[in-house]
């Protein structure tokens, strides 16, 4: 499935006013149309009116959200958040620069620069979070996929030996009956004592 990323880098322009990706899946073309939209609605007017300024806002926000790689639609909307965030505070910090510090208008400005600022990173912090999250579980369902199946009818090692390996184990002779003593062999006599035997008889 094609990306936003990949989406973003089809484009032949970054005009987003004028060019949209191609041949992308429509999932995805969703996702992205709805990044662009919000992106435009919602960023702070640029320093220069000229469509060259806005077109050069327009690609810079769509550039940073990209590279955010927002994967579902939950990622995409912390990835617009944070984008938002983060423009609305530096235009509130270039607006803040042109007031005396110690001004209302500048301490108010000022104050909405570090608010834009924690937004913005609480939402980053949110999106990294998710992010691996969904990584840890395409990690542990590639695992379990990759998981060899174990032997088919819960037979064991020894269920599977072969006939040959269990009369092998077997004793060369049967133990005997508890209880029961195997008699000694009669010992036969020496030849000596056999010679001596026969002289005495004669």
């Amino acid at each position: 499935m094609m990306g936003l990323t990949v989406m973003y880098y089809n484009c032949i322009m970054l005009d987003m006013d004028t060019q949209q990706p191609q041949q992308s899946d429509p999932a995805v073309q969703a996702r992205y149309d709805h990044l662009v939209q919000s992106l435009r609605a919602a960023l702070p007017p640029p320093m220069g009116r000229t469509p060259e300024d806005i077109a050069r806002r327009n690609a810079a926000a769509i550039d940073l959200a990209v590279s955010l790689a927002p994967a579902d639609a939950a990622e995409v909307a912390l990835t617009i958040k944070y984008v938002v965030a983060g423009a609305h505070a530096d235009h509130c910090l270039w607006l803040a620069l042109r007031h005396p510090p110690t001004s209302g208008m500048g301490l108010r400005l000022r104050t909405q620069y570090a608010g834009f600022i924690r937004e913005g990173q609480r939402n980053r912090s949110l999106l990294l979070t998710m992010q691996e999250e969904r990584q840890r579980r395409a990690a542990t369902t590639g695992a379990a996929q990759r998981t060899p199946p174990s032997h088919s009818g819960g037979q064991d090692a020894d269920s599977l030996a072969s006939p040959g390996d269990a009369v092998a184990a077997l004793p060369a002779q049967p133990p005997a009956p508890p209880g029961e003593t195997k008699p000694a062999p009669a010992r036969r006599p020496r030849p000596a004592l056999r010679l001596i035997q026969g002289g005495l008889a004669s």
